[in-house]
């Protein structure tokens, strides 16, 4: 008998963790540039630049992760397709089929 319940696994597809890393490292390399900017007595020349890069390199790397994503997606969508048979479509009704519909129609 259980009483705990079991704890949930983790997705890697998160949106919501997507964001917080997303937030999570941009405010991380702003407070490094502005400790540099403070210790090294300049404008805030480090605090821009590290912004700068660690936003540009988030969404790069959530870029090329969707993009790999949909490759895969794609891969496996033309897997199914490949190996699901073929069904041809019959006419219900003589050789006209429905209101004068000949069979070449639906090929």
């Amino acid at each position: 008998m259980k009483l705990l319940p079991r704890p949930s696994t983790i997705n890697p597809d998160d949106n919501i963790g997507k964001g917080m890393d997303l937030a999570l490292t941009t405010l991380l390399f702003l407070g490094i540039g502005f400790g540099l900017d403070r210790w090294l007595d300049t404008k805030p020349v480090f605090m821009i630049v590290l912004t700068v890069l660690a936003l540009v390199g988030k969404i790069a790397g959530m870029y090329y992760g969707y993009e790999a994503r949909m490759r895969e997606l794609d891969a496996e969508r033309a897997a199914q397709r490949h190996a699901a048979p073929r069904s041809t479509y019959t006419l219900p009704v003589g050789d006209d089929g429905p209101a004068g519909i000949t069979p070449e129609q639906f090929t």
